[in-house]
């Protein structure tokens, strides 16, 4: 690299003392530190890669740096973990803007970047400087990476094929600009820019990202009504682990559509009821994926209904006898009923429902309930049953000697 030299650290105290803050106890640090300095005219980047790799970079309208270093600079910033003060990137900002010809802007992704804007918006004549002055700082950057790109178009939407400044602006975020990476793709985006202009209203999310490059990739048939579906959803996740929760709810829910209509809940999926409904959703899958619990139900349901099952002309109490009725009574109810599956199967506890004789099929209260007591009935929710249902309850009770549990109809709120 021709135009980079030696810096010599210690010619600057506050430097060198910097630099120590970065370095363990051996001398070896852990990652990149860059530090930007400013001069009356020019503007100076020292590079600290290692002990022996100290390097250092003009940026000035008269300087033009190798094609090599152009490519190792923007390598640096692009680094997931670099040290570079975002303070004093603000103090660089606020010198540069006054520049009109730049057209700066301050990235909200990887603030660096500044640094690499303001070197290519002073050369003209690249791809880099048009993007960049059109402040789409991370396509800029990784204009290298993506492929068949028109680098001697004048616009961004000619560099890339016709995608529009909009659709262009709406994915500026490192997950974004992934989707302009292939021919394929970007044909892809016209015809969604085309035809589902909504898309790209809002700037696109790290996650929304995510999920659009999958639908894409996998050449999905419905990828906007998924994406309208999920999307409000997927601009709240805050780390790859609940992007990652999220799809294996989906992948599950799949599963389970043979034996559960779940439609309904996939489509009222929102930021306040997700983890719920992700919750319940991995209960079921388990649930359904264990038929041997299901043949220690039937037993424990055989060796149980004579004492516990019984109707009259207003409700019947019946017991599930498999892990599919259990399943069903947690989705309607919303309740924590699946979370007793197991406990069932070992005959540690009981659990009935209590029907109407109008609609047997229809789930109306869940109860838990041993030989001497019921200790909980509960409606839709969690909510406690009607006065009419307790006084029934009651009877109940009285038939099969039990008691009724202080809490018994105490609500805790919607589970799922």
């Amino acid at each position: 690299m021709e135009d980079l030299y030696e810096f010599r650290p210690g010619q600057e105290e506050w430097l060198q003392e910097y630099l120590d803050l970065h370095w363990d106890y051996e001398g070896n640090r852990f990652v990149d530190v860059i530090i930007p300095v400013m001069h009356k005219d020019w503007l100076e980047v020292i590079i600290f890669q290692n002990m022996n790799s100290w390097w250092r970079l003009v940026v000035a309208e008269d300087i033009l740096w190798t094609e090599e270093a152009e490519r190792e600079f923007e390598q640096i910033l692009l680094q997931e973990h670099i040290i570079i003060s975002r303070k004093y990137l603000k103090k660089i900002y606020s010198r540069y803007r006054k520049k009109k010809e730049l057209n700066l802007s301050f990235p909200k992704e990887q603030p660096q970047l500044l640094l690499s804007h303001i070197y290519f918006a002073m050369h003209e004549g690249n791809a880099k400087e048009i993007l960049y002055k059109s402040r789409l700082h991370q396509a800029a950057a990784r204009i290298g990476e993506f492929e068949g790109c028109d680098l001697a178009a004048r616009t961004p939407q000619g560099i890339f094929g016709g995608v529009s400044i909009r659709t262009l602006r709406a994915l500026n975020s490192r997950e974004g600009v992934k989707l302009l990476r292939t021919r394929e793709w970007r044909e892809m985006l016209l015809k969604l820019q085309k035809e589902q202009g909504w898309i790209f209203e809002e700037e696109i999310s790290a996650f929304q990202a995510r999920y659009l490059c999958g639908l894409i990739e996998n050449k999905d048939a419905e990828i906007a009504e998924k994406y309208r579906r999920f999307r409000r959803v997927l601009s709240s996740f805050r780390d790859a682990w609940e992007y990652k929760v999220f799809l294996n709810y989906l992948e599950r829910n799949q599963w389970l559509r043979p034996y559960f209509d779940l439609t309904g809940s996939e489509k009222k999926l929102t930021e306040k009821n997700i983890w719920g409904r992700m919750r319940r959703t991995n209960d079921l899958y388990y649930l359904m994926r264990h038929p041997i619990m299901d043949i220690a139900m039937v037993r424990a349901a055989e060796e149980n209904q004579k004492f516990y099952e019984y109707e009259d002309d207003q409700y019947t109490v019946i017991l599930p006898k498999g892990s599919k009725e259990f399943g069903l009574e947690g989705v309607a109810q919303s309740n924590c009923v699946m979370h007793y599956m197991q406990s069932v199967s070992r005959g540690d506890v009981v659990i009935a429902f209590l029907r109407r004789r109008s609609d047997l099929s229809k789930p109306f209260i869940t109860l838990e309930l041993d030989r001497d007591h019921i200790w909980q009935a509960k409606g839709k929710c969690d909510e406690p049953p009607p006065q009419e249902v307790k006084e029934w309850l009651k009877k109940y009770a009285e038939m099969h000697r039990m008691q009724i549990a202080k809490n018994a109809y105490k609500s805790y709120g919607q589970f799922y």
